[in-house]
C-alpha cells in the first residue's frame, strides 16, 4: 500500500509539474499568438494605406496622362497652323521668284535675239582669233619644249663627260 500511496504521489506530483509546464507553454504561446496579432493588424493597416496611396497615385497619373494628351493636341494643332502658315508665305515667296525667273528669262532671250542680229559677225572674228592665238601659243610651247628636251640633253652629255673624266 504504502509504494501505492508513493507511486500515486510520484504520479500526481509529475502530473502538476506536467500541468505546470503546460500552463506555463500555454502562457508563452499565447503571447506570441497575441504578438503575431498584433504584427497582422498592423501589416493589414500598413496594406491598406498603401493600397489608398496607390490610388491617389494612380488617380494622380490619369490626370498627368490627361493633361499631357491635351498639350500634345494642342502642340500638333499650333504646329500644323504653323506650318501652313509658312507654307502660305513660301507659295508667295516662290511665285515672285517665279515671276523674277520669267522677267529675267525672257530679257535673256530678247538679248540673244539683238546679239544674233548685230554681233553674229563680230563674235565670230573673236572666236577665229582666239583659235589662231591658239594655235600658235601651241606651236611656240612645243618649240620651247624641244629647245627644252635639247638644252637638257645637252647639259646631260656634258655632264657625263665630266664624270667620266675624273
Amino acid at each position: 500500500m504504502f509504494k501505492k500511496i508513493t507511486l500515486l504521489s510520484l504520479v500526481l506530483f509529475l502530473l502538476s509539474i506536467s500541468i505546470k509546464a503546460q500552463e506555463a507553454n500555454s502562457a508563452n504561446t499565447e503571447n506570441q499568438l497575441n504578438q503575431l496579432k498584433n504584427k497582422i493588424q498592423a501589416q493589414q493597416k500598413l496594406i491598406h494605406k498603401n493600397e489608398e496611396l496607390l490610388k491617389v497615385q494612380e488617380s494622380k497619373i490619369a490626370d498627368m496622362g490627361a493633361k499631357m494628351s491635351t498639350e500634345i493636341a494642342n502642340l500638333k494643332n499650333d504646329q500644323a497652323a504653323q506650318l501652313q502658315t509658312i507654307e502660305s508665305k513660301m507659295t508667295g515667296v516662290l511665285d515672285g521668284y517665279n515671276a523674277k525667273i520669267e522677267t529675267q528669262n525672257k530679257t535673256i532671250e530678247d538679248l540673244k535675239a539683238s546679239l544674233n542680229k548685230k554681233d553674229f559677225n563680230l563674235y565670230l572674228y573673236i572666236a577665229i582669233a582666239l583659235g589662231i592665238a591658239m594655235v600658235l601659243f601651241v606651236y611656240f610651247m612645243k618649240m620651247a619644249i624641244q629647245k627644252a628636251i635639247t638644252q637638257q640633253g645637252k647639259n646631260w652629255s656634258d655632264f657625263l663627260t665630266h664624270i667620266a673624266k675624273r
